[in-house]
């Protein structure tokens, strides 16, 4: 028996942009017999205390894994299966950058993924993910991400932190979900990202960003 933990780390299930998403991902976990969930959201304006918060519950209720979703992704309904199939400590998905509303111009569409240049040191972000297999990244987006609760009892608290970045002509606040994979790059844990699931996961803003919609090649 598998015990997730699936949390929402800023708002609550009603508060999903895609209802369908989310009723859909339910249904699937609700009729699987392996499966053990607890749900936890956070609703508090600090959003890299909502994940502290989640990512402690997942070790209090004794889960095998967290998968945290925020509301304004959709995905498809065998999220949970295919992610827990690649069996690593920590994999995400690649998910685009939204566009603003339809009244102004789009700003540039990426995939929300950095590399970190060790020598420099400097971040850089992906223009778009060719792969079509699973892959090791340095940093990859919150929006969708599957933890083994394991991995909290190897890292220093907070486990997500915001902190302040200057090197080099490259300086500003790297977020919480960065900050957590950089816990992970410390401690020698492999961050991964699942690209099969294509245009189906979606970033939503007026629309749902995906895939197709990226403006660098």
């Amino acid at each position: 028996m598998t015990k997730v933990l699936i949390g929402i780390p800023f708002g609550k299930p009603q508060d999903m942009m895609s209802h369908q998403a989310w009723t859909s991902l339910m249904i699937s976990v609700a009729v699987n017999p392996n499966y053990v969930i607890a749900i936890r959201y956070a609703t508090t304006a600090s959003l890299d205390a909502n994940r502290e918060f989640i990512a402690q519950a997942s070790l209090d209720e004794k889960c095998d894994w967290c998968l945290m979703v925020d509301t304004d992704m959709s995905y498809p309904s065998n999220l949970l299966d295919v992610l827990i199939s690649r069996d690593k400590d920590v994999i995400g998905v690649p998910f685009y950058s939204r566009g603003r509303d339809a009244e102004t111009e789009l700003k540039t569409i990426t995939p929300v993924i950095y590399d970190c240049d060790r020598k420099t040191p400097a971040w850089y972000r992906w223009k778009m993910v060719k792969q079509t297999e699973p892959f090791r990244v340095d940093t990859v987006g919150g929006g969708i991400l599957l933890i083994k609760t394991k991995v909290f009892k190897k890292l220093e608290q907070p486990w997500f932190p915001y902190s302040y970045y200057k090197k080099n002509k490259w300086e500003g606040i790297l977020g919480d979900d960065m900050g957590f994979c950089l816990r992970c790059m410390e401690a020698g844990i492999e961050v991964w990202a699942d690209p099969t699931f294509g245009d189906d996961i979606k970033h939503w803003h007026m629309y749902g960003y995906s895939k197709k919609d990226c403006t660098e090649r």
